[in-house]
């Protein structure tokens, strides 16, 4: 899985970018939030079935979703094997928290002003 950490301009906000690594013209997706890593997350519907998932700061604090972890369920669809589930990302408030949680960004940016 590629993850991408953005830092707004102001220094006071942080986007994150998820992305599996599958093809997907013939992959299916479903994104799922769970309370801890060993159990079964509740899947997030709407713009779930797609190969990035995109979160920011202000919506996990709005939805209460720090401390659980996301994570993506893919299948080919032209594969024989069955459901492939990625690591599953602690999400936290900063950058930062995140870091020191051991989830470890492909790239780390920052938009200009």
């Amino acid at each position: 899985m590629f993850k991408q950490a953005i830092r707004t301009s102001d220094g006071h906000h942080d986007i994150y970018m998820f992305q599996v690594l599958a093809d997907s013209t013939t992959t299916l997706f479903q994104w799922y939030l769970a309370d801890s890593k060993e159990e079964e997350g509740k899947a997030l519907i709407g713009d779930a079935d797609y190969p990035s998932y995109f979160v920011s700061d202000e919506l996990i604090e709005m939805f209460d979703w720090e401390g659980k972890y996301l994570y993506c369920v893919y299948r080919n669809v032209c594969a024989e094997h069955g459901d492939v589930c990625t690591e599953r990302i602690l999400l936290h408030l900063s950058i930062e928290e995140m870091q020191e949680a051991g989830v470890l960004f492909d790239n780390i940016s920052k938009i200009a002003p």
